[in-house]
């Protein structure tokens, strides 16, 4: 189940941030800043590989793993809002 979830945050993150690519001539899109929108799905896209240490199993690295992916994603999801 973690890494069907996985899959479909990566799905999602990659979609939006070619979304963003594609209609970055819109008007609603340059006003929110294209930069701000990739760095968002960047930190999504973290956030969701955190799943992966944990659907593993238990050992040092994944142990260490696990919260650095979740709270790089987490900073770089929210400083960009």
């Amino acid at each position: 189940v973690g890494f069907i979830l996985c899959a479909v945050i990566f799905g999602l993150a990659i979609f939006f941030g070619g979304w963003t690519y594609y209609n970055r001539e819109l008007q609603v899109v340059r006003a929110s800043q294209p930069i701000f929108l990739y760095i968002i799905s960047a930190g999504t896209l973290l956030m969701g590989a955190s799943i992966i240490p944990l659907s593993i199993g238990a050992d040092d690295i994944t142990c260490m793993a696990f919260p650095w992916l979740l709270a790089v994603g987490f900073s770089l999801t929210f400083s960009a809002l």
